[in-house]
């Protein structure tokens, strides 16, 4: 986060303007982000019992290390730097300068701008494993369980009450590396997508096989899929998974509340089987509000 402090200085009322200030906001940033850091940890432990509630092989979680490593990486970095501008401020003061020092205030004000952005990059590492938890959830059979922890994530996506953050504003990278993982982070994906309404996820060939899929979130939860491709793909077959021919453009459109497997499905489906997909590599993924 080399441009961190001139990237946060420049908006108004974000970074305290004195050395005590950078102290106190600090150390709410470290409150909030041991309390942050617990979540996660227990979105981990919860995705881990319900990947092996059922016997045989576990459902696969992609992303799980990752998004645990981000979440331990960033906690971390904000406790450190909290402790780091409380030094500063004790230091000037044992040393008899001034807690307005300019250099002191200046110091402060980038260990917070750090912080500032270590907390961006730790809210998005928890909602990515809220995302991740109602994924694994959907594809499992309902149980008491499940829907306690589609709650729990539901809460965790939240903004305020109604309102949750946009896809777009953290742009989650894809994971998966097989189909079968792509269809659990697909699903917790659209559950986002279905909460948020006002956002949509668009895949494009990266590869050999040229295509546009979008996936949109609709009024009341409602999920709207459009695809589009010159590969020569059966129409019979398409229409067989589940699409609607619209002139050049196939559609798919589902009510709430819905199993978000079928839109994931869907998707997997028509990328691995209809476009014969070999690898995640040929997939681009972008996030777009509306």
């Amino acid at each position: 986060m080399t441009d961190a402090f001139e990237q946060w200085a420049s908006i108004e009322g974000v970074i305290p303007d004195t050395l005590d200030g950078c102290v106190d906001e600090s150390n709410e940033f470290a409150l909030t982000a041991g309390r942050l850091y617990l979540v996660a940890k227990g979105f981990g432990a919860e995705i881990e019992a319900l990947r092996w509630s059922i016997d045989g092989a576990p459902t696969p979680a992609p992303g799980l290390r990752d998004l645990l490593d981000r979440v331990e990486a960033t906690s971390l970095n904000i406790c450190a730097r909290a402790d780091t501008i409380a030094q500063i401020a004790h230091g000037a003061l044992d040393v008899g300068i001034p807690i307005v020092d300019p250099e002191a205030v200046a110091a402060g004000q980038r260990h917070m701008a750090e912080c500032i952005g270590a907390m961006d990059e730790l809210e998005s590492a928890v909602r990515g494993l809220a995302a991740l938890t109602l994924g694994v959830g959907a594809v499992l059979p309902w149980s008491d369980a499940i829907a306690r922890s589609d709650r729990a994530a539901v809460a965790a996506l939240l903004l305020q009450p109604g309102i949750v953050h946009d896809l777009s504003i953290d742009k989650p990278t894809l994971f998966s590396t097989t189909a079968e993982e792509l269809a659990v982070e697909l699903a917790g994906l659209f559950c986002r997508l279905g909460l948020d309404t006002s956002g949509a996820m668009e895949f494009s060939g990266a590869g050999a096989v040229p295509f546009t899929l979008t996936a949109k979130g609709m009024p009341r939860g409602d999920l709207q899929l459009t695809f589009e491709t010159p590969h020569p793909v059966e129409a019979a077959l398409l229409s067989a998974r589940g699409w609607t021919q619209a002139g050049d453009t196939w559609v798919a459109s589902y009510r709430a509340p819905l199993p978000m497997t079928l839109p994931a499905g869907l998707v997997t489906d028509t990328l691995f089987r209809d476009l014969e997909l070999t690898t995640l590599d040929d997939l681009s993924l972008s996030y777009v509000g509306w």
